[in-house]
């Protein structure tokens, strides 16, 4: 794949064939009982907490020994802590991932892979939960940005009946992927009468889509801008949109929203170049467009699910923000720069990052991420009326 970094997909090849090495460190990492005292992070070579509790056998991972915590007497085993918890079989999660950046829809994916539809879908939903808590991570590490750029990504799921608005922050001055949200619309444009009956009994039967789902969206984002403002220690940013007036609504209902964000629109209509202040997420929707399956227009790829739309979504933002170079051109002249080095995080921070998550199982309970990272964390992400059809384990919610 021409577009992602060499050097950082030996990397992760590496990590996640090497990054169960306890041998100078503690074999458990914390207590996985989120109300055990232990739950918090441990010294690494501190072992005075749990105790040795048998072991048991598995095909797919051979002998896996087991441990008993002193504090609370919950029993866990490595495995536990691993990305593969649960799991039976054993996938190249990198391979995944490059088919998923590169336009490859999931119907060819079982073709080359061999796994089933399911199979690579729960694959997806791990992949996610790991990389969104490396995003939480890196966020906090990046030079803060004083301009942003803030539009609406159309696209649709189920069906061209239940259209939606992936909502996107994006940093002007770099184009990293700050943040996404969800919302349902209703469909509108030219249809047919027949197309109108249809949408009039989808409606009666499942519900309309809410009339104001951009501005409950949009106003998540920018409360947890705020929040990450005040972390950051920035006083106030510019934040660029086009005239949706939702985005008016929704900064009003901000605590903070006014004082702090200095609202600029601009038409949508105007030129999609540089100079124009709304570029990075016009960019941004173009990248979507091209390296996203369900987003190519009239495609048969089209997402199924919005909470698996999502998922993708969110591991594309961490190929977008931390391992795709940020310009071809730059790239061609050997400046494989990307977007969170252009804000001060070297390489060996972002591999450390990388390496203290991939592979890993990340717990809920321990990842600061924000309100629609946790939707798609927990697949909470619906179109009104029609359930996701995936089983949350109860695992996840820790």
């Amino acid at each position: 794949m021409n577009t992602l970094q060499p050097y950082i997909t030996r990397l992760l090849t590496q990590i996640s064939t090497n990054s169960l090495d306890f041998t100078h460190h503690s074999p458990v990492p914390h207590c996985s009982n989120p109300h055990c005292p232990r739950f918090a992070d441990q010294k690494p070579h501190d072992q005075s907490w749990f105790r040795f509790h048998g072991c048991y056998f598995t095909k797919a991972f051979g002998r896996v020994p087991r441990y008993r915590c002193q504090d609370c007497g919950k029993t866990f085993s490595l495995q536990t802590f691993r990305m593969d918890y649960y799991v039976k079989k054993p996938v190249d999660y990198i391979q995944l991932i490059r088919q998923l950046v590169s336009s490859s829809g999931q119907g060819n994916m079982t073709r080359f892979t061999g796994m089933r539809y399911e199979q690579i879908q729960n694959r997806y939903e791990r992949i996610c939960r790991v990389l969104l808590a490396i995003h939480s991570d890196m966020r906090k590490l990046i030079k803060p940005e004083d301009e942003f750029a803030l539009d609406g990504f159309e696209s649709f799921s189920v069906s061209q009946f239940f259209p939606n608005n992936i909502n996107i922050l994006v940093g002007s001055g770099s184009e990293l992927i700050y943040a996404m949200g969800y919302s349902q619309l209703r469909r509108k444009g030219q249809m047919t009468d027949k197309q109108k009956q249809k949408r009039t009994d989808l409606e009666q039967t499942l519900g309309k889509a809410p009339g104001n789902a951009v501005e409950k969206s949009v106003q998540s984002i920018l409360t947890h801008l705020c929040k990450y403002m005040k972390d950051k220690d920035i006083p106030d940013v510019t934040l660029n949109t086009d005239y949706h007036k939702a985005y008016v609504r929704a900064l009003s209902k901000v605590p903070e929203g006014r004082s702090r964000i200095h609202h600029r629109q601009h038409s949508s209509t105007l030129p999609r170049t540089p100079s124009n202040r709304l570029f990075p997420v016009n960019y941004v929707d173009r990248q979507f467009r091209k390296d996203q399956a369900n987003h190519v227009r009239e495609s048969v790829q089209f997402a199924r699910s919005p909470a698996a739309m999502m998922v993708r979504l969110s591991i594309y933002q961490m190929v977008h923000n931390y391992l795709m170079p940020r310009r071809v051109r730059d790239q061609r002249k050997g400046n494989w720069k990307t977007r969170g080095e252009q804000l001060g995080v070297p390489g060996w921070k972002l591999h450390e990052v990388i390496r203290k998550h991939w592979d890993r199982r990340v717990f809920l309970n321990k990842c600061s991420l924000w309100e629609p990272e946790k939707m798609t964390w927990l697949l909470g992400w619906r179109n009104r009326g029609i359930p996701s059809g995936r089983r949350l384990p109860f695992h996840v919610w820790v």
